[in-house]
C-alpha cells in the first residue's frame, strides 16, 4: 500500500516530490508553507495539484508521486540533473539524494582533473610547417587536394 508522501519544513537540499502522472509532471519542492496573513497570524497553506487543481493532500494520483533528487550542475548555465529515488520513506530518500549529489560531484571532479589543457598558441614556425603540408597534400581532404609541381612547392 502506498502512502502519501510529505516533505518536512526543513527538508534535504535538492529533494522534491515528482508526480509521474502524464497529465501533471510537476515538481513539488514543498508540500506546505507557513504564511502570515494581514493580521500577522501564521497559517498553514498547501500547494495545488496541477492536474486536478486541488490541494496536494487531496490529490487523487498520490500513488504516482515519487521522491526525486534534482540538482543544478555548477558552472552550467542552469542545467539540472535529476534521479527518481525508488523509496517511499523520506529518511531513505534523503540519504539517497546525498549519495546522488556526491556521485555527481565526483564525476565533475574526474572530468575536470583528467582533461589536458588545450594549447591555443600559434607560432609562425607551426603555421609555416602546416602550409608546407597543405602544399604537399598531407592531411588534406581528397576533394581539396591540388596537384602541384616540385617547382611550385619550392
Amino acid at each position: 500500500m502506498t502512502r502519501r508522501k510529505k516533505l518536512p519544513q526543513k527538508k534535504q537540499e535538492g529533494l522534491c516530490i515528482y508526480c509521474s502522472d502524464p497529465n501533471c509532471k510537476k515538481y513539488y519542492f514543498s508540500t506546505h508553507k507557513m504564511v502570515k496573513n494581514s493580521e500577522g497570524i501564521k497559517k498553514k497553506t498547501e500547494v495545488l495539484c496541477k492536474k486536478d487543481n486541488v490541494l496536494f493532500s487531496n490529490c487523487k494520483s498520490y500513488h504516482k508521486h515519487k521522491y526525486m533528487a534534482r540538482f543544478q550542475l555548477p558552472n552550467s548555465n542552469g542545467v539540472k540533473v535529476s534521479k527518481v529515488l525508488e523509496t517511499n520513506k523520506y529518511e531513505e530518500a534523503a540519504i539517497k539524494a546525498l549519495e546522488f549529489k556526491q556521485e555527481i560531484q565526483n564525476e565533475i571532479l574526474s572530468v575536470t582533473t583528467d582533461s589536458d589543457p588545450i594549447s591555443n598558441t600559434a607560432y609562425l614556425q607551426d603555421a609555416q610547417i602546416r602550409y608546407l603540408e597543405v602544399l604537399e597534400n598531407i592531411d588534406v581532404p581528397e576533394h581539396r587536394q591540388v596537384q602541384r609541381s616540385e617547382k611550385h612547392i619550392a
